[in-house]
């Protein structure tokens, strides 16, 4: 008997501790006693929103989203709405507050525990994010990271340095762009846009603003430069580029030509040569070179007092000596007869 009643006992204190234990579960379970009272506020907007898991993919557990101003709640909300075609669990959360603009903290309770999800900046009537492009909130799950403020990725968060820290290259990070640079993870505005064309500047096909393509199929025709013109005497039949050198057409090049001969021509008529003659002592033998009859005594002046006599074919003569010319004239190539007194050496008429 004894035993029954200490048995029924130990059933009541055990089925006090089940339930007990039943209660706990479900209080620490079920979601924070946060609240919102839309009557206590003048502006609102929307907000799609989607929660980020540990991996940061989105979620499809039902996770509830608090919008706190320093303690006070303006919004609240669970991801209760599945949204097959980006396979996340969505909520839509009314943000309210009596001022038009302000920067709100969030908050999401998930697994039982309440994570910060850093800032989201309010706006009267907005509404951010939609079906397609929910709004990220990403909890932090974890207050270790990057603490280097030059880093690039500073957790402003983080109580503790977890050696992650990467800092800055900058460069275009555009992978579109002609000078993309893969190990950039900075953008400094330096992105080109391509352009495909040729960069030679030697070459017709020359394109400034060019910065890519095959050149041996863009680039084809070298530049020559020269008179294109086939008008003129210094036309070049190679040269694609004009350089102002057409100076003379063929008509001018011909009749320049014609007076270039008629002034040669002239220049041998009235060439005079210059024929030196060496005279032996006694008689010689000469012929008259001169293109025009010059008369004897001025023809021998140089050396008039060496000669005795000159004949012609005729008999004429002429005696310095007497200062008599029976020749007169000396005619362009006739031959004369000279008697010297000595030898007379580079004589020239």
């Amino acid at each position: 008997m004894l035993f029954t009643y200490i048995l029924s006992i130990l059933k009541e204190r055990s089925l006090l501790f089940v339930f007990l234990l039943f209660v706990s579960t479900i209080l620490i379970a079920q979601s924070p006693s946060w609240e919102v009272n839309p009557s206590s506020y003048e502006h609102s907007m929307t907000l799609t929103s989607v929660v980020l898991d540990v991996n940061a993919a989105y979620s499809v557990d039902e996770i509830t989203i608090g919008i706190f101003n320093g303690d006070e709640c303006v919004g609240i909300s669970i991801t209760d709405t599945y949204f097959p075609p980006i396979n996340a669990n969505l909520a839509f959360v009314l943000i309210y507050g009596n001022l038009s603009s302000a920067t709100y903290q969030v908050k999401v309770f998930m697994n039982n525990e309440v994570f910060d999800a850093g800032n989201i900046e309010f706006i009267s009537n907005a509404v951010l994010g939609t079906l397609d492009v929910p709004y990220e909130i990403q909890p932090i799950f974890d207050t270790a990271g990057c603490m280097d403020e030059v880093a690039v990725n500073y957790n402003p968060l983080a109580i503790s340095d977890d050696g992650s820290c990467y800092y800055p290259i900058y460069g275009c990070t555009d992978e579109t762009a002609y000078n993309y640079n893969p190990l950039a993870n900075t953008d400094d505005g330096s992105c080109l846009e391509i352009v495909i064309g040729c960069t030679d500047p030697s070459y017709l096909e020359y394109n400034e603003l060019a910065n890519s393509g095959f050149q041996q199929v863009l680039c084809l025709n070298l530049i020559v430069t020269g008179c294109t013109n086939p008008l003129y005497f210094e036309y070049n039949i190679l040269a694609n580029v004009a350089d102002n050198s057409c100076v003379q057409t063929w008509q001018n090049a011909y009749q320049l030509q014609a007076l270039i001969v008629d002034s040669l021509y002239e220049e041998v008529d009235n060439c005079t040569m210059e024929i030196t003659i060496d005279f032996i002592s006694g008689w010689n033998l000469i012929g008259f070179v001169n293109a025009a009859p010059q008369e004897a005594t001025i023809a021998f002046e140089s050396v008039a007092e060496l000669i005795i006599v000159v004949k012609n074919n005729f008999g004429d003569v002429y005696y310095p000596e007497y200062n008599f010319n029976g020749i007169g004239d000396l005619v362009p190539g006739n031959g004369y007869q000279v008697k010297t007194l000595d030898s007379i050496i580079g004589f020239q008429f």
